[in-house]
């Protein structure tokens, strides 16, 4: 009885590799559409495989299997595909863009990417930007100097702002709650409370309302 139980698991084994290298083969060479493989098994040992119904002798088993298997569970969503003319929408990944100008009032950011990017000009009153990722981000006038950024009542909660600039940006009544503030700078920034940075000491730290 032991000996047989042996017998019978090297067969499955040798069935099972076999079966896995005939139909990586047959695979390879066909269609994706799935099909059902036969073939004879006498011994551990598969013979005439193909797509149809072979005659096996008599002291071999017919047998068959499909080319692929039974569907896994859904993977992970990937990262959502954007480029820097894609309107705002949550999720979505803005890195390295370059605004000028651009108009994002109550535009949709959360959680978005926006690593690196270069916001000049742009119009951010009530925009929300919450759980976005703007580490290094520039806010800065437009290359003509003229105004602030407006960014009145702009909402970055728990926004990642890591060495963000803010250059004469007005953030009133905008709200930080929750945000990474580390290693941005203030410059002629009129902070959250209204107050402007330079009569902070150069920081809206301790001002954003």
């Amino acid at each position: 009885m032991k000996r047989l139980t042996i017998n019978r698991l090297l067969a499955i084994v040798v069935l099972v590799a076999s079966t896995a290298t005939i139909t990586g083969a047959i695979v390879a060479g066909a269609a994706s559409t799935p099909t059902t493989i036969y073939a004879c098994l006498k011994g551990g040992l598969l013979s005439k495989v193909g797509h149809t119904q072979p005659s096996c002798p008599s002291d071999a088993r017919a047998i068959s299997w499909g080319s692929t298997g039974p569907q896994g569970p859904q993977g992970p969503p990937g990262p959502a595909l954007a480029t820097c003319s894609t309107p705002p929408a949550p999720n979505l990944n803005f890195s390295d863009c370059v605004y000028d100008g651009t108009n994002f009032h109550y535009a949709n950011f959360v959680r978005a990417n926006l690593t690196g990017a270069i916001l000049e000009g742009v119009v951010l009153n009530n925009a929300n930007l919450t759980d976005a990722n703007l580490t290094g981000d520039v806010f800065t006038q437009n290359p003509s100097g003229e105004g602030l950024i407006p960014a009145v009542s702009a909402n970055f909660k728990g926004a990642n702002l890591t060495a963000a600039s803010f250059e004469y940006a007005d953030l009133t009544g905008a709200d930080f709650t929750g945000t990474n503030l580390t290693g941005v700078t203030w410059a002629n920034t009129t902070c959250p409370d209204g107050t402007p940075s330079a009569s902070d000491g150069g920081t809206c730290i301790g001002h954003l309302g």
